[in-house]
């Protein structure tokens, strides 16, 4: 049987995880080099406050079920 994991929404396949293992390797790249460049131009304060906004769109998004992603599409 070829079924993905996910049968219904087909998010992992074969393809995708040889995607992510080709992928994988750069992954600690992303984030030191992230991690260094961010730090050193956000104060823990702006952080804070951005997740919060962060959280509340995604709560209101969860809560009244809108698509954010229509405008991009």
């Amino acid at each position: 049987m070829n079924l993905p994991v996910f049968a219904a929404q087909a998010l992992i396949t074969p393809a995708t995880l040889l995607t992510s293992a080709k992928f994988f390797p750069l992954v600690p790249l992303g984030v030191l080099g992230w991690e260094f460049w961010l730090n050193r131009r956000f104060s823990e304060t702006a952080f804070v406050q951005v997740i919060y906004v962060i959280l509340l769109v995604t709560g209101l998004q969860l809560i009244c079920n809108f698509d954010l992603a229509a405008p991009f599409r």
